[in-house]
């Protein structure tokens, strides 16, 4: 493969690296990602994004953030595609595939887009929460200005209103908040001073990006979140720091964003630094992280491999992990694709049907170097119920992690009734 061209576009100061796959697939992986956003050796973005071809729209696009973790939509980013395709095609409207849906775009003006971005999701299992609770009045367990209102744009969204719209302030906010085990999707955070019914300040935490200056869908989530709470109307002039947003709650309930798009460069990335060390996906605990560190030290120099490291802790998490699996061969489709972890210990057999999956490795045999190397078995599970300790396993470090965290156990021999993974 040779270097892949690219353009730089943005969307108010939101920056993407733009990559055209609908010819020829392209393999986005998390590390490959985070290397080109980064701002001092990469290219610099807030987002990767790739678009591909779609059986029922113009296009489809994936969405990278600047940790390297796919993600389901980005308003700013769905502006500047439309713009790319509709000046490739001539005309004045196109459909985007994306995976929170089908969104509609229209020319609005010159270098102007308005996105359908259709109908908010309110509901706790919408977001997703992680339990039952009201979204337009969350109690998050620290000091915030008001009590969170969750919104769903296709991907997760807690408005705070307040009084002060500082660059502390949603620093603050968004390294308390992106985490908090209430989001298991962990959660993009807004900190909004209403000015006036139509006229919202606004300042966006983006979950695997940090601060940014603009955040379509955070523009979206903040009106909605105003018009729930009865303090704006359900049109709005949204300020963010880049420039401002036109966003409308119509009454059917769809959300239309008007906003700019703009290209600035375009580019090459090299072809020797594309998918060449394995690309490592974790699903779950902090347990499940650690040991992707792990895993990371025994499979060094494997090319072109995905690991996939499941859960089993609900049926959402083997439901996002084999959606994973799916989009890992899509964009990887020359790559070896392992899948381990707790799902893969207890449905081994399930997983190695799926015709996206090389190998099936097991909890225990998935901390072992030996495991990696020129092992062509498709199922590499032991018995659960036959280990009686804990592997004793250090690591270095924690890959692009700026934090690091203490392993204080490993597992658990108790086999309590209420546990999968044993039974």
């Amino acid at each position: 493969m040779g270097p892949l061209p690219f353009v730089k576009m943005h969307g108010l100061g939101n920056d993407f690296v733009v990559f055209d796959g609908r010819r020829s697939p392209i393999a986005i992986s998390e590390t490959m990602a985070r290397s080109i956003a980064d701002r001092r050796t990469g290219v610099g973005c807030d987002q990767v994004i790739v678009i591909e071809s779609s059986k029922s729209a113009d296009a489809l696009i994936r969405i990278h953030n600047a940790d390297g973790g796919e993600v389901e939509a980005c308003g700013n980013a769905t502006r500047c595609v439309a713009t790319l395709l509709m000046t490739e095609d001539g005309g004045r409207e196109t459909i985007i595939e994306s995976p929170a849906g089908m969104l509609h775009c229209q020319a609005a003006g010159a270098d102007t887009i308005t996105v359908d971005m259709g109908v908010p999701g309110l509901e706790w299992r919408n977001i997703p929460l992680s339990r039952t609770a009201d979204t337009l009045a969350l109690d998050l367990g620290t000091t915030t200005p008001s009590p969170g209102c969750a919104v769903s744009m296709g991907n997760p969204h807690v408005v705070f209103f307040g009084n002060v719209v500082e660059k502390e302030e949603i620093t603050r906010l968004g390294r308390a908040i992106e985490h908090h085990p209430l989001f298991p999707q962990r959660t993009n955070v807004e900190l909004a001073r209403v000015l006036a019914e139509d006229r919202i300040r606004v300042k966006v935490w983006e979950r695997g990006v940090g601060v940014t200056r603009a955040c379509g869908t955070g523009a979206c989530a903040t009106l909605v979140a105003a018009c729930r709470r009865g303090l704006s109307a359900r049109r709005a002039e949204i300020v963010l720091d880049g420039g401002s947003l036109r966003i409308e709650w119509r009454n059917d309930d769809h959300v239309l964003m008007t906003g700019p798009a703009a290209t600035s460069f375009n580019g090459t990335w090299p072809a020797d630094q594309v998918m060449s060390q394995p690309e490592i996906i974790t699903f779950g605990c902090r347990l499940n992280a650690f040991e992707s560190e792990v895993m990371r030290e025994h499979a060094a120099g494997l090319n072109d491999t995905v690991i996939v490291n499941t859960c089993a802790v609900t049926s959402e998490a083997e439901r996002q992990a084999r959606q994973a699996i799916r989009r890992a061969r899509r964009t990887s489709p020359n790559a070896r694709i392992i899948v381990t972890g707790c799902a893969a210990q207890i449905n081994a057999e399930s997983f190695a049907a799926m015709p996206e999956v090389d190998q099936v490795m097991g909890n225990a045999e998935k901390l072992l170097a030996e495991s990696f190397k020129a092992n062509d078995s498709p199922i590499l599970v032991g018995d659960i119920m036959a280990a009686r300790e804990t592997a004793a396993h250090l690591i270095t470090g924690f890959h692009a992690r700026s934090r690091a965290f203490v392993q204080i156990q490993n597992g658990c021999d108790h086999r309590c009734t209420f546990c999968a993974i044993p039974y």
